[in-house]
């Protein structure tokens, strides 16, 4: 880790104008400047923003969520920081007594974890860390929470396993284990090797090690924009200049969609968010599926049948991940017959939060299909920068399917790497990203690529 700055009061902050650098662990140094800082509130955080964005620090969150992603992006009158782009972002005293929070995703890029920043959540039952690379956690920062009772690591996460043994996890204020703690992480892992002997040294509870459960956040991710409140820009359109991206309204967005015809993904949508796909169908129904995106409250499904005369329409606003669809413009839905959806998701403020790609799939009782199942012929890419990889992807299904799209691509990081229409992979600088080959029924694989 370089120079990460850490917040401090007023008195702190005039001595470090002499004593510039100060070393509060062996991993993590600091350098404060009187002179060099901002604060801000931006959307539910407290920011500061040190040495012109040098260091990111999240030392406050006042939302009323229960499952929250601290941001890897924030964007401050008019200059975006991204976590690992030249910013170091960390997590100080955020959550300190928040009895509201429940689930915590620490995504990876977050480089320190310090300061109490736990202390007093005691509604807080899981604790999610994505980091792949250096993480500095201050000495007992998970000590003391007694509800706390899953901790998931990243798979390849390169944690030290002397700072996660003296992290206080899994144990009260005494340093005696709780009763009911499961650690889920990668056998053999740093992790593994520091839980082990906690293990080892504890006359009392011991806590599980599930080997078993991949790390679900990989795609978790947030973004912080100052100005966010405010809602959508005047035209309605979203960040990314679509009226379905995110930041643009829901009515811009039903405007857009409920003129759409076309079978192709509309510009604007995003796969990796919600995954949206359909899990079940019958000769009467479709269910289709997708993933709770971070900030949204709502979601908003469009379909129609399969068609190029068809315009999408609005089905159903729902709060849950899944919907059955058994009729459309009040009509049953036909047997072996293709159909189309897509997702909209939206936050509290009615503005998009993500869109899906369209999903086609068919019913029962005909002589077509969707697929089964995707085989590809790489899961994990390493490159160095500029080289390139061909993906080649096969949908295995027991009918024919009728094709309104081929397998697609999408990368979650285009400056990492990006990917073309027909899965070539291009190393852009170094970095860890993913790539998704999706079928049009939304089934998928994924593919983790590494820039060296």
């Amino acid at each position: 880790m370089n120079k990460v700055v850490q917040k401090v009061g007023a008195v702190m902050l005039a001595l470090a104008v002499v004593a510039t650098s100060v070393m509060i662990a062996p991993q993590l140094s600091q350098k404060a400047y009187a002179e060099s800082f901002v604060e801000a509130t931006i959307g539910d955080w407290d920011v500061t923003i040190y040495d012109g964005g040098a260091s990111i620090w999240f030392t406050g969150y006042n939302g009323n969520e229960t499952t929250v992603t601290v941001p890897t992006s924030v964007t401050y009158n008019g200059t975006e920081y991204d976590a690992g782009d030249n910013s170091e972002f960390c997590l100080a005293e955020a959550f300190q007594n928040n009895t509201n929070v429940k689930e915590i995703i620490i995504p990876d890029g977050i480089v320190a974890i310090v300061q109490n920043s736990f202390d007093g959540c005691t509604s807080l039952e899981k604790v999610a860390i994505g980091a792949t690379d250096t993480l500095y956690i201050s000495t007992d920062v998970f000590k003391g929470l007694a509800s706390l009772k899953d901790y998931y690591f990243a798979g390849d996460s390169d944690l030290n396993a002397t700072g996660i043994a003296e992290s206080g996890i899994g144990q009260d204020s005494d340093g005696n284990v709780y009763a009911g703690v499961t650690i889920h992480t990668i056998e053999g892992s740093p992790i593994d090797s520091a839980i082990l002997s906690i293990n080892a040294g504890s006359s009392g509870n011991v806590m599980t090690l599930d080997y078993n459960t991949e790390y679900p956040y990989e795609d978790a991710e947030a973004v912080l924009e100052d100005g966010s409140e405010d809602g959508a820009s005047a035209s309605g359109v979203g960040d990314d200049g679509t009226a379905i991206g995110e930041g643009a309204t829901s009515d811009a967005a039903e405007s857009y969609l409920t003129s759409y015809k076309k079978e192709t993904d509309p510009e604007g949508s995003v796969y990796a968010l919600l995954q949206a796909k359909i899990t079940k169908v019958s000769k009467k129904s479709l269910k289709l599926q997708y993933k709770k995106v971070s900030g949204a409250k709502t979601y908003v499904v469009y379909g129609n049948a399969c068609s190029k005369k068809n315009k999408l329409i609005k089905l159903t606003t729902t709060k849950k991940n899944s919907v059955v669809i058994k009729k459309i413009k009040n009509k049953k839905v036909k047997k072996g017959t293709y159909y189309k959806f897509i997702v909209v998701a939206l936050d509290k403020n009615n503005n998009v939060v993500s869109t899906s790609k369209m999903v086609h799939a068919a019913t029962l009782g005909g002589k077509v299909g969707n697929a089964k199942k995707l085989q590809i012929n790489k899961n994990k890419v390493t490159l160095k920068k500029g080289k390139t990889f061909k993906l080649v992807t096969k949908e295995v299904s027991a009918l024919k399917i009728k094709k309104h799209r081929k397998v697609a691509y999408e990368s979650t990081n285009t400056k990492v790497a990006t990917v073309s229409k027909s899965g070539k992979i291009k190393a852009k600088k170094k970095g860890k990203c993913y790539v998704y080959a999706y079928a049009q029924n939304g089934l998928s694989k994924k593919v983790k690529v590494i820039v060296k």
